[in-house]
């Protein structure tokens, strides 16, 4: 029965990646990190982020990867304007720069004050939306979102009710205000709004997944997301495996992003058929699990097996046709 819940888990989105060309739709960014930490294989790194800023990346986290990667080599001025790119495309400078153990060593305080000065003038909103009304409302939901998940936990004694009953309440108050938002305009469109605003919107979901019953109703929206082509693979399995782990099953794809501690250390989920989980991963668009488990700081499953030079060939290969399309 397992194996034939996978089989038609791989068969359903089958035809999805079939018109994404499957091998271009990993997370170009999740390639480049992983690979940026071994010194036999910085040219490709750097090809990879090269690729994508001159395709016209909006995804922050690669004008970070290339900033930090310059500062090592010396290149300051360079490394300085991709931080500024960064910026323009909505990282934070106090969490992703100024608090960033690396950056912090490098950058002069006259590089910090320019950063600022730039923040100021030249933020982007990376994204458009064919609904001029959808963007703001997205914007208010998430951002309400957080401020109450962060005033509950940190205040609830001046609300003289536990903890809690507060997050509950909170709980209450935002499912409403989602709940209208998808009824009103559907789930957000990742092509139009981007990764990093949906990233926002997945942790509101996460605060609703806490009580993971009452969150069925959700799985429609998804579903029709992923059928529309408006979000990733990725993005919808990761919602999809945490139904799994809710009943005490195990994952089938490693794509759950959730975490346990095992023996003091962080490790993923259990996966079912972990030998062969790297193969259903690939039909679902997602990169090998090693990679994943390595950026995230993920101990790897006893049973699991990388090969190395395979996945840095596979790169290549889609870096390749990436480039001949391209011209």
């Amino acid at each position: 029965m397992k194996v034939v819940k996978i089989l038609c888990l791989a068969i359903i989105v089958t035809g999805f990646c079939t018109g994404l060309q499957c091998q271009s739709c990993y997370d170009k960014y999740e390639d480049a990190l992983y690979l940026s930490n071994e010194a036999e294989f910085a040219d490709l790194t750097d090809s990879i982020l090269d690729f994508e800023i001159l395709d016209g990346s909006k995804d922050f986290r690669i004008y970070l990867l290339k900033a930090k990667l310059q500062y090592i080599k010396g290149d300051r001025s360079n490394g300085l304007n991709n931080l500024k790119e960064a910026i323009r495309y909505g990282c934070y400078i106090d969490h992703n720069i100024f608090t960033n153990k690396f950056f912090k060593k490098v950058l002069f305080r006259s590089d910090s004050i320019d950063l600022i000065t730039f923040a100021e003038k030249n933020i982007e909103i990376p994204f458009s939306t064919s609904n001029n009304l959808a963007l703001p409302e997205l914007y208010q939901l998430v951002n309400f979102d957080q401020a109450l998940r962060y005033f509950t936990t940190k205040f609830h004694d001046s609300m003289c009710i536990p903890e809690t009953k507060s997050l509950h309440n909170e709980l209450i108050i935002s499912r409403k205000l989602l709940k209208q938002y998808l009824n009103r305009f559907g789930f957000p469109n990742e092509k139009e709004f981007g990764s990093v605003l949906l990233d926002r919107f997945d942790k509101l979901i996460i605060h609703h997944k806490s009580e993971i019953d009452s969150c069925q109703w959700l799985k429609p929206f998804y579903d029709k997301a992923l059928n529309d082509r408006i979000i990733s693979p990725s993005r919808y399995y990761n919602f999809y495996e945490s139904f799994r782990i809710a009943k005490n099953e195990r994952q089938q794809s490693g794509a759950y992003e959730g975490r346990q501690k095992t023996n003091g250390k962080w490790s993923i989920f259990p996966i079912e058929n972990i030998e062969s989980v790297d193969s259903l991963r690939e039909i679902l668009c997602l990169s090998p699990l090693q990679i994943f488990l390595t950026n995230n700081n993920f101990t790897v499953p006893e049973g699991y097996k990388f090969h190395m030079d395979l996945y840095v060939q596979n790169v290549r290969i889609r870096l390749k046709d990436r480039k001949l399309r391209k011209n």
